[in-house]
């Protein structure tokens, strides 16, 4: 890229998807997200153009699932016959557009820095403006719901960027581990500890159960596959095992002990109860994708519940079970476990690359939280996680790649 690297085109072509990927997390502006999208588009077609690049896709282990899922829920749509969940199930689809954006950006070389600054951003915005309600606007102890309409959703976008914030402070500290302290580093260090901690802070005051869940059993997750792939446990696991264990009884204890149970947790109960009826009554492909609300009010609803214009059951599984069947809800259980798999086998593989246990952790974490909530079945979720699975997948092709051309060399 080298001789084009003073043209025009490609500083569009940054601030685009630094834009798209600004826009598509904090969701703030659907037009900028529309015209950011629409500029990454154009200026990635041109740049392989330019570039002569040949177009690569990701790897068939990662797109089976991938694909299954979503031929599953294709395939429970024809098998009703059902025009309007046949329309709801393409625009889910059309909420992956991110992946391969940002994959094929990836892919012709994109800078990583420029996806980092888009991030912490983002993380700025949102756990900030999270942070400035709860200190000036809002009375102690309230739930900040922030841009979104409920603290749950809020909390869904704030904990999606997490892992990757994360990543970027260990990335930070890796790259200044053997180098002379200088007044630079002193600032990046600053900028990484409040982007880590306001993003921790944000979550924590959105109050979301499901986010709590979602962060913590996730990292323990990943921390637990970490040390079995690596078949040794040393005293020093052990104590980080013991205190994640203990922390853990803590903070069942905490709930417990403070009231941390909600009006609506027995309206929950009632939802998935109305949902297996659903389903037992429609095993084979469901009432369609995009008919629980209308099925549930007008079939299905409880006696004693007191929410009828509920539009999901907020539990994934339930849901997909329901509106798609057995094919839809085998078709996700076969994704998650399917994507769950790859990225272990890369942990396996590549056991110093910081990619895959952090897209295991958002993965896992949005898959935790989807079991008392919308999960990937809300569209800002989806849409930002599939914009960081198609960065982590883009350099994960890439080092491949050069994997490959090592061993060639070596040959």
């Amino acid at each position: 890229m080298g001789r084009f690297k003073n043209q025009g085109i490609y500083l569009v072509w940054y601030l685009s998807i630094f834009f798209y990927l600004f826009f598509l997390t904090t969701t703030i502006s659907n037009a900028g997200t529309s015209i950011a999208l629409a500029c990454s588009i154009l200026t990635t077609i041109c740049v392989y153009r330019r570039e002569n690049i040949k177009v690569s896709f990701p790897d068939k282990s990662f797109l089976w699932p991938f694909g299954l899922f979503f031929l599953s829920l294709l395939v429970s749509a024809l098998a009703l016959k059902d025009g309007k969940s046949l329309y709801s199930t393409w625009k889910y689809f059309t909420w992956t557009i991110p992946f391969w954006v940002f994959y094929f950006s990836g892919k012709a070389h994109f800078p990583r820095q420029v996806h980092s600054f888009a991030t912490l951003a983002a993380n700025f915005l949102l756990s900030g403006y999270a942070i400035y309600l709860a200190l000036f606007l809002l009375p102690l102890g309230s739930r900040v719901k922030g841009f979104s309409s409920s603290p749950n959703l809020y909390a869904m976008r704030i904990e999606s960027i997490l892992p990757y914030i994360c990543l970027i402070a260990l990335l930070v500290m890796q790259q200044n581990r053997n180098k002379v302290r200088s007044t630079s580093q002193r600032i990046k260090k600053v900028i990484i500890f409040l982007s880590v901690t306001s993003c921790f802070a944000g979550v924590l005051l959105t109050q979301s159960r499901g986010a709590y869940m979602g962060v913590f059993f996730g990292f323990v997750f990943v921390v637990c596959i970490h040390f079995l792939l690596r078949k040794k446990v040393s005293a020093k696991n052990i104590v980080v095992i013991v205190f994640m264990l203990f922390a853990l009884l803590c903070a069942a204890f905490y709930a417990y002990h403070n009231n941390f149970k909600r009006g609506y947790d027995r309206e929950r109960l009632l939802l998935w109860q109305s949902s297996y009826t659903m389903w037992n009554d429609h095993k084979v492909v469901g009432v369609g994708f995009a008919n629980w609300q209308k099925e549930y009010r007008e079939h299905y609803i409880s006696p004693a519940a007191k929410e009828p214009n509920l539009p999901m059951p907020h539990n994934v599984v339930v849901q997909l079970f329901a509106t798609t069947g057995l094919i839809g809800g085998i078709g996700y259980l076969l994704f998650v476990l399917g994507e769950t798999g790859f990225l272990v086998k890369r942990m396996q593989r590549f056991p110093n690359e910081l990619n895959y246990p952090m897209m295991l952790w958002a993965f896992s974490l949005i898959t935790i939280h989807g079991m008392v909530d919308a999960g990937i079945t809300n569209k800002f979720a989806m849409q930002i996680l599939c914009a960081y699975m198609g960065i982590c997948l883009a350099e994960d092709q890439l080092s491949t790649d050069v994997r490959e051309e090592q061993l060639k060399g070596d040959w």
